[in-house]
């Protein structure tokens, strides 16, 4: 037996295989808004020889397509979101003098983990906050400012069963990871009925829709960039949220400032506003490595989101104030 978290009761292996039958993928989603979708990083070379990648909704039936990421996600708003807030005739002025800039968010943070503690993932998400707080004060003046829609923090674990256990309760407290919306995505029930971890030996697929009236034996085949998969959590972090996640007692003294918790570091002391963060937690399905977890950011998320500036650090790295930002105000200019 094992349990059924929707339901917090033990179900048999039979009820198991029953709800496994389900074959519509899709975008499961909490009350309060956490979002979840089983993923894969797809792949096709045309004929100019150019590697073209997208990132998809996970089916692993053979039968059935990887199919789009839905439009009302948070993945595919915030890269909409630029579009439908800029002028157009704005973007076109820019466009003859600049290049086409503007029509794309802004930044996106990779933090890559393996092991590590829930204390070095706050390091790292507060700098991060710290640097999207500089850049949008340092625009917020101008013709053209920049907002939370502009920017992304996507958390990378490499291995969901490396996963440690004080990690996923911390992120489970703060509405950032929820087993109840992966369930049946991770793992299956074997012979012996012991809860093992899912294989997945689908190495093509199709895309659906994607030639009106032609039969699907017929249809273009994709390969995979890797064939690993990725389980993605995602949510707007809200200043409350944020508030919550830095808060701690512990943490004071680690930071650059050693007078300073967490959160005054962040907004000094009151200087600044939290802004909402876009936040994305994947837990990739097998360990595969550092190498692995930077191609699911790029060309997973990336090749996706279209932003134009990407930053990578090691969970536990603090960025220091004004140090990224920086680099970014520069290449702006």
């Amino acid at each position: 037996f094992i349990v059924d978290y929707r339901e917090k009761r033990r179900i048999t292996k039979e009820e198991w295989d029953d709800m496994d039958l389900d074959q519509t993928e899709s975008i499961s989603k909490s009350n309060s808004g956490l979002e979840y979708f089983r993923a894969s990083i797809i792949e096709h070379t045309d004929s100019q020889g150019d590697t073209h990648t997208d990132l998809r909704i996970f089916d692993e039936d053979p039968n059935y397509p990887d199919v789009e990421v839905p439009m009302d996600s948070l993945i595919s708003k915030i890269r909409m979101s630029r579009s439908s807030q800029l002028d157009q005739r704005h973007v076109k002025r820019r466009n003859k003098t600049q290049g086409a800039k503007e029509n794309r968010p802004l930044m996106m943070f990779c933090i890559t983990m393996y092991q590590e503690d829930f204390t070095q993932f706050i390091q790292s998400f507060a700098g991060c906050v710290r640097s999207i707080i500089e850049i949008i004060d340092y625009y917020k003046e101008m013709e053209e400012s920049y907002n939370q829609n502009d920017f992304g923090i996507v958390l990378i674990a490499d291995g969901i069963a490396k996963l440690p256990t004080e990690f996923a309760e911390e992120l489970r407290k703060h509405d950032l990871f929820d087993e109840e919306l992966c369930y049946n995505k991770v793992a299956r029930m074997d012979a012996n009925e012991k809860h093992v971890l899912r294989k997945f030996t689908k190495t093509i697929t199709t895309l659906e829709k994607e030639e009106e009236g032609v039969d699907v034996k017929n249809l273009r085949k994709y390969t995979y960039s890797t064939n690993n998969v990725g389980h993605i959590f995602s949510k707007r972090l809200k200043k409350t949220d944020i508030e919550s996640i830095v808060t701690n007692s512990d943490m004071i003294g680690i930071l650059h400032d050693k007078d300073k918790g967490v959160l005054e570091w962040m907004i000094s002391k009151g200087e600044f506003e939290l802004p909402e963060i876009n936040f994305f937690f994947c837990a990739k399905h097998e360990n595969s490595g550092k190498i692995e977890s930077h191609l699911w950011f790029f060309k997973g998320f990336c090749s996706y989101v279209n932003p134009k500036y990407c930053q990578m650090i090691d969970i536990g790295t603090i960025p220091l104030k004004r140090s990224i930002s920086k680099i970014v105000i520069r290449m702006e200019v």
